[in-house]
């Protein structure tokens, strides 16, 4: 199978040397130092985790539109890749919860037998 390099003519007009602020690279979790935009971005879950946060579609309108149109040209959904994350996040979430439920509920048992010890001893 062989493979072949593409390049595509993507055309900004009215931002020329416009430049993200920190708070918008930061919330998006694009990189200032990285060379040309991959799709590749869009399989990593920490990626797209920020890029899909209300942080970033609700307030980096730019990047969010930059990615959905690289999403597109592959033949996939932003939409969707952020319906999954999300969906993920909140199975992850609930799974954190029943973990702290069940510890707060094995703790009394551990410790009451152990600082029972402690006093036999003392």
């Amino acid at each position: 199978m062989d493979f072949q390099c593409k390049t595509s003519e993507v055309v900004a007009i009215n931002l020329h040397e416009y430049i993200e602020a920190d708070e918008c690279v930061s919330s998006c979790g694009v990189d200032r130092k990285s060379v040309g935009i991959s799709s590749d971005a869009l399989l990593d879950s920490q990626f797209t985790a920020k890029l899909c946060s209300p942080q970033c579609d609700q307030n980096y309108p730019n990047i969010v539109d930059l990615y959905y149109n690289l999403a597109l040209g592959e033949g996939a959904s932003l939409t969707d890749l952020s319906k999954s994350q999300r969906t993920i996040l909140a199975v992850q979430w609930l799974r954190f919860k029943v973990l702290v439920q069940l510890a707060l509920f094995l703790l009394p048992l551990i410790l009451c037998p152990m600082l029972l010890l402690l006093h036999l001893h003392l």
